[in-house]
């Protein structure tokens, strides 16, 4: 009986040797909706087709131009600055996961069970609660809450700047 106890555990220690040292699957943090952060204009139509919603932002640099392509129908908003996809915007009614598999609509909570390893700040916006997770360096990937909810209002993707010195 000890005996088959101590191979037992001795087979659960290998076994969790070997899935500890065997590399964690690499995702694709900088997608979402299947539209990569740097995409063209073409490589969007591609995927998302023809823009229901198409505007300018104003800014205050001339050399910037900065259009939001929304398609409502999908739920998903996209930030192109100078013809490349700067940030990637879920909202309802979307049904497209994150990487991770977040969803609008989840609770807050599972964000922080599914990025739990990625270091995190909290903003409060008074009508909404903002977290935001640094998935790769400059790679930030935010949630937006209402104050009265505890579901997922949005799901934001985006490459922070390095500011110019």
């Amino acid at each position: 009986m000890l005996r088959k106890l101590l191979i037992s555990l001795i087979m659960l220690i290998l076994c969790s040797s070997l899935a500890w040292s065997l590399p964690e699957p690499e995702e694709k943090e900088d997608e979402l909706a299947g539209i990569t952060l740097g995409f063209s204009f073409e490589q969007v139509k591609r995927i998302l087709g023809e823009p229901q919603f198409i505007s300018e932002l104003d800014t205050d640099r001339p050399d910037v131009k900065q259009l939001v392509w929304e398609y409502k129908s999908k739920g998903v908003k996209i930030l192109f600055g100078n013809g490349y996809v700067e940030v990637i915007i879920l909202e309802k009614p979307c049904t497209i996961p994150t990487p991770r598999g977040l969803l609008i609509g989840d609770n807050w909570r599972k964000s922080l069970e599914l990025y739990r390893y990625c270091s995190a700040y909290v903003q409060n916006m008074g009508y909404q609660i903002g977290i935001v997770f640094t998935l790769k360096e400059d790679l930030k990937l935010s949630i937006a809450i209402p104050s009265d909810s505890e579901e997922i209002m949005t799901i934001s993707l985006w490459r922070e700047k390095k500011s110019e010195e």
